[in-house]
């Protein structure tokens, strides 16, 4: 018998369906997909091999957290979305490595900010349901697969992957007995759970730390099992015999604890073009995504679209409440506005979080503002009011700084092109000078020692070790360290400084924190050397922008882990310094835009042309911007939430398509206000001038 696709039948029917069939030939179902083993548990009849509702609701992808617990493995950070800022802030605190994943089915790795818009709309159109979202955890993939009945565990297995095809699914393993505390924990989550039917943990050890991450439990036997069978345990079989009071055939092992998956090519009656041209309609869409029908299953029971997800983060973003007051009628757009509320808030959050670091520490904590992210006066003489120190990369910077007020002896300097535009023609005394080579080391001694320029402390970048990157000293190579070391010694120095530069918001805290503790322990490695103390200790910029509070849990632990391991690997260490100009300024200014034009994208979703472009948001592809629009009728300011439209700029340029994944209010028309926001920082700087 042949049963109609899911897409066809009512789930109540079909579920009724299989029942019978089941019962009237005394048989039992054993379901091979999770979606359908979770519409099958309502029944809860003994013939339908599946766990109960309450055991599949306890290991869904959104609370597997619990299962993991009872399991004792640990399980990665993950975070149901809300809202693309939510997901935007999510995926560069951890790095851009993180899953979007589906609440049933897949998962898809996002690693740069253009492909997460792209992998929610995907999770979300395909299944239906909340997307979530979850850090990668770098390491091997494991799996355990089980077979229980009523609560009872009937055998077990262990499987490493030794290939894994492009999508991360197994194609050869190695199987193996499950040690006796993994046993234990199973018949404990088992006998807690009342499973029955099969199941699969997939994990993974963790490079790092060998430690065990519970990515995925699945109510159901994996592809793989036959692997198991041949390797001496077969678990279906013994399910089986559980379920219908039978004794379990003898099992016989291949003698090889590997398996390797075999594709085998049949012959076909039909043969349909392979892009798709003429293939009936139907065929088709069997065809698209899955063939078992799973999306239309999973759509049947989420609903078939999700509601929309509101910005939430947005809903409460400062900038909401400063645009109320703005009198914006007869701006000419596209225009730039400050927000200088947003500034005080942010630099009052940053003054506290500083206070409290240095508090913890021991240390004095300074902030210092890298001119690049901002340049313009405003923002400048507002970091000078605040008490930060400013960071140059360039003679250039420097005079801009000193124009803004600050005096050298608040200047930082730093980066490859330090020099440009001129030669040193002054004895300034700057705050800290940082070299980027052993060659730029040279010439930093040099001025310093000739009086050209007096810097208070001259020092160098060490490379971040485990991140490739032009910039910097690379003191884990023997030769430049000891070319370091005897440019050190023969100096004149008293006390030098280490500067260590890699963006949080682009390899994540995690990451950020074990290259930092690299740099610390090479430049303790190179004052032992050398007999001249660190004394002091750049940890640099590239914090995540996108965080609503400065002073957020995973940034103030960041800095106090930093703060407190400088500490105790350099004695002599007086001084720690941050760099957080893009965390600061990118709420600081928005850009108003108007409404062109309504039309029909190539999908036939909405798209608002507006007369913004990528020339005035030039950071496009970094930043999951928040969009506002303005309600004429009552005159207020409202978040755009997530949806299937689009935002075209005016030039013509393919990739100029300012917001993607928004949903254009029904009220919108040629003139619509619209604000970008978060477009205080590279957003400014980088901006240019396209046409007239």
């Amino acid at each position: 018998m042949v049963l109609p696709p899911w897409r066809e039948v009512d789930l109540n029917t079909g579920r009724q369906s299989l029942l019978d069939l089941v019962t009237e030939r005394q048989g039992l179902l054993i379901s091979g997909l999770d979606l359908e083993a979770s519409v099958l548990s309502v029944l809860a009849s003994p013939s339908i091999l599946v766990p109960p509702v309450d055991a599949l609701n306890r290991v869904s992808k959104g609370s597997a957290g619990q299962a993991a617990e009872l399991l004792e493995l640990q399980y990665p950070v993950t975070m149901a979305v809300a809202s693309l800022a939510d997901a935007f802030d999510f995926c560069e605190t951890h790095g851009w490595r993180a899953w979007a994943k589906g609440e049933r089915y897949e998962a898809v790795p996002v690693t740069h900010p253009g492909a997460l818009a792209h992998a929610l709309d995907r999770i979300t159109k395909t299944w239906g349901g909340t997307p979530l979202l979850q850090a990668d955890v770098a390491g091997a993939e494991e799996s355990i697969c089980f077979a229980a009945h009523d609560g009872r565990l009937l055998g077990a297995c262990a499987m490493r992957k030794t290939s894994m095809t492009p999508e991360g699914k197994t194609w050869s393993g190695r199987v193996t007995e499950l040690s006796e505390a993994d046993e234990k924990s199973l018949r404990t989550f088992v006998a807690e759970t009342r499973w029955t039917g099969g199941g699969e943990l997939e994990l993974v050890r963790e490079a790092r730390t060998d430690e065990r991450f519970l990515i995925d439990l699945n109510p159901r036997f994996p592809a793989w099992v036959h692997g198991a069978t041949l390797a001496g345990f077969n678990l279906p079989a013994r399910l089986v015999a559980a379920a219908s009071g039978s004794t379990a055939p003898t099992e016989s092992s291949s003698g090889n604890p590997e398996f390797v998956r075999v594709v085998l090519e049949l012959p076909a009656v039909h043969s349909y073009p392979v892009q798709g041209f003429g293939m009936p309609s139907q065929l088709a869409a069997g065809l698209k995504g899955h063939p078992s029908g799973m999306p239309d299953l999973s759509r049947a029971v989420s609903g078939e679209r999700p509601p929309a997800r509101s910005s939430t983060v947005a809903s409460h973003h400062p900038a909401v409440d400063e645009l109320q007051t703005l009198a914006m009628a007869d701006l000419m757009t596209p225009v730039r506005l400050a927000l200088p509320r947003v500034v005080e808030q942010r630099l009052a959050q940053l003054n506290n979080l500083r206070l409290q670091i240095a508090a913890s520490s021991g240390l004095p904590v300074t902030c210092a503002y890298s001119i690049k992210t901002d340049p313009s006066p405003d923002i400048l003489s507002a970091m000078h009011a605040s008490g930060l120190k400013a960071e140059a990369i360039s003679m250039a910077e420097v005079q801009r700084a000193l124009g803004a007020g600050f005096t050298p002896s608040d200047i930082v300097l730093n980066g490859p092109g330090k020099w440009w535009p001129r030669p040193v023609d002054s004895r300034l005394a700057l705050r800290a000078l940082f070299a980027d080579s052993t060659s730029d080391l040279k010439r930093c001694l040099r001025v310093s020692a000739d009086g050209d320029l007096q810097p208070n402390l001259v020092g160098l970048r060490v490379a971040a070790p485990k991140v490739t990157s032009r910039f910097g000293i690379r003191l884990h190579d023997r030769r430049q360290f000891a070319s370091t070391a005897s440019l050190l010694a023969a100096s004149h120095l008293e006390s030098f400084g280490a500067h260590m530069h890699v963006a949080a918001s682009a390899i994540g805290f995690t990451e950020w924190l074990a290259n930092a503790r690299f740099a610390i322990d090479l430049a303790a490695m190179l004052a032992d050397t050398v007999g001249i103390p660190v004394k002091a200790f750049d940890f640099g910029g590239g914090w995540p922008a996108a965080m609503t509070r400065f002073d957020t849990p995973a940034l103030r632990e960041t800095w106090t882990e930093a703060a407190g391991y400088a500490r105790s690997k350099l004695p002599d260490l007086e001084e720690v310094l941050f760099e957080p100009g893009k965390a600061l300024v990118q709420p600081a200014q928005l850009l108003l835009t108007r409404v062109l034009e309504l039309r029909d994208s190539p999908d036939d979703d909405l798209a608002a042309v507006v007369d913004a472009s990528v020339a005035d948001l030039a950071d496009l592809t970094r930043v999951a911007r928040t969009v506002v629009a303005f309600d004429d009728q009552y005159q207020t300011w409202n978040v755009l939430p997530d949806g299937d439209d689009l935002i075209y700029g005016r030039i013509c340029m393919e990739h100029d398509i300012l917001r993607r994944g928004v949903a254009i209010p029904d009220t919108a028309e040629p003139g619509t206000l619209l604000a970008f926001l978060d477009a205080g920082a590279y957003e400014s700087s980088m901006a240019y001038a396209f046409g007239s």
